[in-house]
């Protein structure tokens, strides 16, 4: 696949793991000489693209799939959310979630910039290691029901203005009744549908509270996804119990 969405590049020769060595360490070096410093959205993403161009980028990338309801658009009804998105339902991509969010993922490698997207696990996205919390599960569920026979669902959403630097339990206490926590495979198609969210040091990574997972086998359920622009647009995981500087969390909202 070849071409160009956004400011990102496709590029057909591109191999996974392809990235400048020495882009990692002076990246990371940076970032501890001013641990001070403030994180926000500071690369050009504001709020949701227009739902066009959402649709253009993912008719792009998965062309197999092409409807929503376009009678839902409207304006944003939840009070707390940037805007509306366009997201697959993971069951198009992948038989399983973990499929899904692996499809996602790869779709991330070819369409950003050469050696611009790493998975620090590939090795750990099996369902043993990796799974969706009961509450996204039952969200996701509900909002199919609401939205059938679409290859898109209609979603308000905040990419983590609302939850800077705190921890998926303290999100929790405050979320609204129809509010939700984004999982790894949501997030991953909002970067996909706006790169310019993770583009800086400075950009607030996005931890994927609506996921769980594991980093021993056996081990309790405690960490969770997350995405990080650290020289590269990076995908690893992370305690859930730690308010990361530069971390912060997307949610979703149902319709009431």
């Amino acid at each position: 696949m070849e071409g160009k969405i956004g400011s990102r590049f496709i590029d057909k020769n591109q191999k996974k793991g392809d990235y400048v060595a020495w882009q990692l360490p002076v990246a990371r070096l940076l970032r501890m000489g001013d641990s001070m410093k403030k994180y926000g959205y500071v690369s050009g993403y504001s709020r949701p693209s227009h739902l066009d161009q959402q649709s253009r980028i993912l008719n792009y990338c998965f062309p197999h799939l092409a409807t929503y309801d376009a009678s839902l658009e409207g304006v944003c009804n939840a009070a707390y959310a940037e805007g509306k998105l366009l997201l697959p339902y993971w069951g198009a991509l992948g038989p399983t979630y973990n499929d899904a969010l692996q499809a996602a993922l790869s779709m991330l490698a070819q369409v950003r910039r050469r050696g611009e997207f790493l998975n620090l696990r590939p090795n750990e996205m099996g369902a043993n290691v990796l799974r969706q919390t009961d509450a996204k599960m039952a969200a996701i569920d509900k909002l199919r029901r609401k939205q059938p026979d679409q290859d898109f669902l209609l979603i308000d959403g905040q990419l983590g203005q609302r939850f800077p630097h705190t921890t998926r339990y303290s999100a929790e206490t405050v979320l609204c009744e129809n509010e939700f926590l984004f999982g790894a495979f949501e997030v991953a198609i909002f970067i996909l549908t706006h790169p310019e969210r993770m583009d800086d040091f400075r950009d607030m990574s996005l931890e994927c509270a609506g996921d769980e997972c594991r980093l021993a086998l056996e081990g309790p359920w405690e960490d969770i996804p997350f995405f990080q622009f650290d020289g590269q647009l990076n995908f690893n995981m992370t305690s859930q119990h730690v308010a990361h500087p530069e971390g912060s969390i997307a949610s979703g909202f149902l319709p009431r």
